[in-house]
């Protein structure tokens, strides 16, 4: 549509004919989806916004785990989940039938800052829209960064949750935490896990065999191509099984209604095998919940030390500050067998947060 509105009309007027465009898209957003939100029932009601439809299966893990949990901790309640990509096309539309009594909840990950700031705007946008509605933002971490950019964006972020009188953030590890108790004074901050660990997908038990490795190849990859290498080097002197997969599905577009699907085909991958060796954070929390052996290896930020502190009991999961210790610990979790994963204490957590959804107490 780009193409032909700078083919037909004259440059002078392609900024307006540009918003008219995007304002007839709205419309038709909205008139599609009137039927669809006139028609909900009356009731106490969550809707749970910004769910992924991307190819990252650790934002699909942590919306799966979210409603999990709302299904299983809050029955009484509506839930209606609204992706980002939903939220973004038709926010005009759903703006309309949310009630002030309505509860918001954003979805959990790394979205807040600006390594990732399309969902920071998200984030930005839904507070500015519901001023008068309780808003929780589900565990996250924050990272802004030390360059002018990211420290510009970090006040304008201030500005704008300071601002908003009932909103509530988890941070899933105590760096996070402590930023943003300094950084919003004014809001309610809290310390949670990641809410993937809510889940346990031990089973089906499945036979196991070789090492496989995940490792980033993104913005927040810290390994050179010599570290990897030595590190599959040393992974050959104990199998010739290994195999290599990513928290990031080769499917461009995951639907809502294909999450499920795809999860279980990754965590059957990692059920599946006898060692995982990891750099990406829910490349370490899919082994915890699948009761399988790992070496977590630290990224360019907190996240993955910070998040290992909640499973740090775990004498399967064994974080290392530097990849040149992986071959020290490989013998030992190789060989590891009869792991065990007790959510327990995260649902406990999670029941906290319950309470906080339902009638707003402050949570510990």
């Amino acid at each position: 549509m780009t193409k032909i509105v700078r083919k037909l009309i004259p440059e002078a007027f392609q900024p307006m004919a540009k918003k008219i465009f995007r304002g007839l898209i709205g419309l038709y957003g909205y008139f599609k989806n009137y039927p669809a939100y006139k028609s909900r029932e009356a009731g106490k009601k969550i809707y749970f916004i910004g769910t992924p439809e991307h190819s990252n299966l650790g934002d699909h893990a942590i919306a799966a785990a979210t409603l999990e949990f709302l299904e299983r901790e809050l029955p009484d309640y509506q839930i209606y989940e609204i992706s980002f990509d939903m939220y973004n096309k038709h926010y005009r539309c759903i703006k309309r039938f949310i009630d002030k009594k309505d509860v918001i909840l954003i979805n959990g990950g790394g979205g807040m800052g600006v390594e990732w700031f399309f969902y920071e705007e998200l984030i930005r946008l839904i507070i500015k829209q519901f001023p008068h509605n309780r808003i929780v933002i589900m565990p996250q971490t924050i990272f802004y960064g030390d360059s002018e950019y990211g420290r510009r964006e970090f006040e304008r972020s201030k500005g704008i949750y300071s601002a908003h009188g009932d909103l509530h953030i988890i941070a899933r590890e105590k760096y996070s935490y402590e930023i943003m108790k300094n950084a919003y004074p004014n809001n309610r901050v809290y310390l949670k896990p990641d809410a993937v660990l809510y889940l346990n997908r031990a089973g089906p038990r499945l036979k196991r065999d070789g090492i496989l490795i995940c490792l980033r190849n993104d913005v927040e990859k810290s390994l050179t191509q010599t570290q990897c290498a030595e590190l599959i080097e040393s992974c050959r002197q104990y199998t010739g099984s290994i195999r290599y997969t990513d928290t990031i599905s080769s499917c461009g577009h995951i639907p809502l209604t294909r999450r499920n699907t795809e999860l279980e085909m990754k965590l059957s991958e990692f059920r599946s095998s006898r060692l995982v060796i990891t750099d990406r954070l829910h490349g370490m929390i899919f082994c915890a919940i699948t009761e399988t052996p790992c070496i977590a290896l630290s990224n360019y930020n907190h996240k993955v030390k910070g998040v290992y502190e909640w499973i740090r009991n775990l004498n399967y999961i064994r974080f290392l500050d530097d990849c040149r210790d992986v071959k020290k610990y490989i013998p030992e979790l190789y060989s590891l067998q009869n792991c065990s994963y007790d959510n327990q204490q995260v649902k406990s957590r999670f029941a906290q947060i319950a309470m906080l959804l339902e009638d707003g107490k402050v949570v510990v």
